[in-house]
């Protein structure tokens, strides 16, 4: 009895795994990309590029604000001791 049981079971799990391939195959069609494998790897090289200048741009503007505020912060410590 447990034996049919389980095979009943087994048959019920291949026959939900078919409808569920057949579902996705329905609903989500294999990805169709406009370009080669070749084309897709340039385009992320050059992304890599600009990510990277523009993360340099970042530090260095983040530098020279650092800079201004820290100059900023002695100025008005200069300021405060010469009123008090």
């Amino acid at each position: 009895m447990l034996v049919v049981a389980n095979n009943l079971l087994e048959a019920e799990a291949g026959v939900k795994a078919d409808e569920r391939e057949k579902f996705l195959a329905d609903k989500c069609p294999p990805i169709e990309l406009p370009y080669s494998k070749d084309e897709l790897l340039e385009l992320c090289q050059k992304l890599h590029e600009q990510i990277d200048i523009s993360e340099e741009e970042r530090y260095s503007i983040e530098f020279k604000l650092n800079m201004v505020l820290n100059e900023v912060r002695h100025f008005k410590e200069i300021i405060f001791t010469f009123i008090f």
